[in-house]
């Protein structure tokens, strides 16, 4: 039982350092991008992050996890397959640019959550990293769909 709780501990800390990062580039992206309706998204993004980051910091500390609302239903265009991201944000990214990494960014947390819940089955952490899989697909799939509506128009 202890080596089961230090596992649940030691994830979910990991877990929450990826959702600081999360949100600390979407906060940094907000300064470099241009267009305005991109620049709301990415806030929201931050906002969204931010939740995850109380939720896991709660359940750190009370050990008790709480889910978070339910999955909303959007079109999967898989673009995050596509495209091939700059490893980080500078100065000199462009919008694109930026998009770009953020697509992959949330396509690697989901995975990271979709890998790490199978190994908690069965537990509150199972559900806890489904559930966060499922919203950063959610994200994802926004992002995606700025992209199209972008950059993919006049394609």
């Amino acid at each position: 039982m202890v080596e089961e709780q230090l596992d649940r501990e030691k994830i979910l800390h990991i877990a929450l350092d990826k959702e600081t990062e999360a949100r600390d580039f979407y906060m940094q992206a907000v300064d470099l991008v241009k267009i305005l309706g991109t620049k709301a998204l990415l806030r929201e993004l931050a906002k969204m992050e931010q939740g995850h980051i109380d939720l896991i910091t709660k359940a750190l500390e009370t050990g008790v996890v709480e889910t978070i609302g339910r999955p909303v239903e959007i079109q999967d265009i898989r673009l995050s397959d596509y495209l091939i991201p700059e490893e980080q944000i500078t100065n000199k990214s462009t919008s694109q640019d930026i998009m770009t990494i953020a697509i992959q960014r949330e396509a690697r947390a989901e995975k990271f959550y979709t890998d790490f819940a199978g190994s908690f089955q069965g537990s509150d952490v199972e559900s806890l990293f489904r559930r966060l899989a499922g919203e950063e697909s959610n994200h994802r799939g926004w992002l995606e769909k700025e992209y199209e509506d972008v950059y993919m128009k006049e394609m």
